[in-house]
């Protein structure tokens, strides 16, 4: 494993040592996508978009091609994870992907 990918484990496991309120609040605050972070970062970021810009349309047709588009780039993201040999990477970004799109249902049923 290279060095790169040292510091990558070891910010999954800082991210997992840290309360639920300080999760939400810092990625609510990192959703911002710059294009200067590494593709996996700027994927995981395009999905939480596309899941909550879906929760906000009311069209069905047009939320569904939203969460299709999603779900590709979420496929997307796992793949180039897991091809580059990061099986914890790939475990902890769908857990977070899943918390994150549990939020945005919750969201959108209380509205």
């Amino acid at each position: 494993m290279g060095i790169f990918d040292l510091l990558t484990e070891a910010r999954i496991r800082e991210w997992q040592e840290r309360s639920p309120e300080q999760k939400e609040k810092e990625a609510e605050e990192s959703l911002a996508i710059t294009g200067t972070e590494p593709m996996e970062v700027q994927l995981f970021k395009k999905i939480i978009i596309l899941h909550k810009f879906a929760g906000r349309t009311s069209e069905q047709s047009e939320q569904n091609e939203i969460l299709t588009k999603a779900t590709k780039l979420q496929i997307q993201l796992m793949e180039v994870l897991e091809q580059s040999g990061r099986p914890l990477a790939v475990q902890q970004v769908s857990e977070n992907i899943r918390q994150n799109l549990s939020k945005v249902s919750k969201k959108r049923f209380n509205q």
